[in-house]
C-alpha cells in the first residue's frame, strides 16, 4: 500500500471561542494544512438553513459564508451541538 505525504504544521496552545459566546476552548495539539479534506456541501450555511422552515431558527447561529476554519471531531468540546433538530 502506497502512502501519501501530507504537508502540515503542528500548533500547540491554540484556543477558540464561539461566534456568539465568550467561552474559550483550548484545543488539543492542532495540525494545520492548506487544504482540508472536507466538501463545502457538508458545511451548514445560513442560506441553506433559511430554505427549511424548521431550520430558520438556527440560521443566525451558523458561521459566516466563506469561513475557512475547520475543527475536527477529536475536539468534542468545540463541536458539541447546542441543539438537535430532526
Amino acid at each position: 500500500m502506497e502512502h501519501e505525504t501530507i504537508s502540515s504544521k503542528r500548533i500547540y496552545g491554540l484556543s477558540v471561542t464561539g461566534l456568539f459566546e465568550n467561552a474559550e476552548i483550548k484545543l488539543p495539539i492542532t495540525y494545520v494544512r492548506p487544504m482540508i479534506p472536507a466538501h463545502e456541501s457538508q458545511i451548514p450555511r445560513k442560506k441553506t438553513a433559511m430554505k427549511y422552515d424548521h431550520l430558520k431558527q438556527i440560521a443566525k447561529n451558523l458561521s459566516p459564508e466563506g469561513q475557512k476554519i475547520r475543527i475536527g471531531l477529536n475536539c468534542i468540546k468545540a463541536v458539541k451541538p447546542i441543539e438537535v433538530i430532526p
